[in-house]
């Protein structure tokens, strides 16, 4: 069932970058539909680099 909730969230968000996690990660505090953790993990696995790791990581926190 969340699949079905979650999945076009993830694909937009991806095609976005740091601007779709900054999306979700900022709607995640008023209603959950897909946890930023589910683009996090992808984003820094294919990081290029330490910055790249830490911008990611710091608009997830942040925003």
């Amino acid at each position: 069932v969340f699949k079905e909730i979650t999945d076009p969230i993830i694909e937009w968000a991806g095609e976005w970058g740091l601007l779709g996690l900054a999306a979700v990660s900022a709607s995640e505090a008023a209603f959950q539909p897909a946890p930023p953790d589910l683009l996090v993990i992808p984003m820094v696995l294919g990081a290029d680099s330490s910055l790249d790791i830490l911008a990611i990581v710091l608009v997830a926190t942040i925003s």
